[in-house]
């Protein structure tokens, strides 16, 4: 299997168009009227699409119908009305949110509101798309100047679709959706709204008769009417933060050689000229007065000249003769307070002696 996927990729010409024709982006969907809104009810993952494959793409006009428009379509974790949800898509450095919005109203509130326009189902672009933080649309406080330039009836039996920038407010004509939009892929189409350059479709605002020159992609909100049903499609920039760090160091390191050059000297003590290990004195006296011969020569009736204790482990092998054994006993144990294991003790803080004085530096 592994073989066969290495086989593939080897064989896909990276340098053709035709390898780049999908787009990958992120996509995930809360719910507004939930518990908790921070909660993720589908993904977020990662979507791979290829442009007009009938796979795994849909056209525009399609997911208007099925995921949008389709009053009996409910999210498949919480149950609710995709309505109810707030959709988000991300690729690159661009957050396409979708919303959808029942907006239909009573006569008595659409004339109170639009008294001297035909009844607008579809209201305000700039309202249905800000609402509240989270993306919600609203569906009161229409105004009158943001309304598009042309009103369509709720007898509307094909999707229509206007702009609407969110820079000067300008809302474009509503039109019905052309035939080549509807079979656009829309892979393709969050691809032109998260990769469009700087593409202007001017129309005049409904409030004054200047030309919108802004970006179409990355100003203007898209707004898709079927009915009495209004989604919205609002992109925003995203600002990846940069994390800088500081000149890298250790300071395990400096630490190590400031330990370094302490023992050092230390270092030099213990090592000879050959650089060999040196015994320590004091470990090697005391090891000779717990050994066993010397406890039991000492502990004996008989006398000798000196007691011979051979010392042998890994590092060294000698043999420690002790001269005077019995006087040195009777020494400590009639003028040192302290016992004689306390003495053995002591002897692990011993230091080398080097005699000084005299014209020669000896004694």
């Amino acid at each position: 299997m592994e073989e066969e996927e290495i086989r593939v990729r080897s064989e896909t010409n990276l340098l053709s168009p035709y390898s780049h024709q999908g787009l990958a982006f992120l996509f995930c969907a809360n719910s507004k009227k939930s518990k908790n809104t921070q909660e993720f009810c589908m993904g977020p993952y990662v979507l791979n699409k290829t442009f007009y494959d009938r796979e795994n793409d849909t056209s525009l006009g399609k997911f208007l119908l099925n995921y949008c428009f389709d009053a009996d379509y409910r999210c498949k974790s919480c149950d609710r009305l995709m309505f109810e949800h707030l959709r988000r898509i991300v690729h690159r450095n661009t957050r396409l949110e979708i919303t959808t919005r029942n907006v239909s109203v009573s006569r008595s509130t659409a004339a109170a509101l639009i008294a001297p326009v035909i009844p607008n189902p579809f209201g305000s672009g700039a309202n249905l798309c800000n609402g509240a933080n989270e993306g919600e649309l609203s569906e009161s406080n229409f105004s009158l100047e943001d309304l598009p330039s042309t009103i369509p009836n709720n007898n509307c039996k094909q999707i229509i679709c206007w702009l609407r920038c969110n820079s000067c407010s300008a809302n474009s004509s509503i039109i019905p959706m052309p035939n080549t939009i509807f079979h656009l892929s829309f892979a393709k189409f969050v691809d032109y709204l998260s990769n469009g350059k700087h593409w202007i479709s001017p129309f005049s605002s409904s409030v004054d008769l200047h030309q919108c020159l802004h970006c179409t992609f990355h100003s203007h909100s898209h707004f898709f009417a079927f009915g009495n049903l209004v989604s919205c499609f609002r992109t925003s920039p995203i600002y990846p933060l940069n994390v800088y760090f500081s000149q890298l160091f250790s300071l395990k390191i400096e630490n190590e050689m400031d330990n370094l050059q302490n023992i050092s000297p230390k270092i030099r003590e213990v090592l000879d000229g050959k650089g060999t290990p040196m015994p320590d004195i004091g470990a090697i006296i005391a090891i000779s007065l717990l050994s066993d011969e010397y406890l039991t020569i000492i502990n004996s009736s008989s006398q000798k000249d000196f007691i011979e204790v051979p010392i042998s482990d890994q590092k060294m092998q000698c043999n420690v003769k002790i001269y005077f054994a019995n006087d040195f006993s009777k020494f400590r144990s009639n003028f040192l307070s302290s016992s004689e294991k306390d003495y053995v003790n002591s002897l692990s803080t011993s230091s080398p002696w080097y005699p000084q004085g005299g014209k020669s530096g000896k004694i």
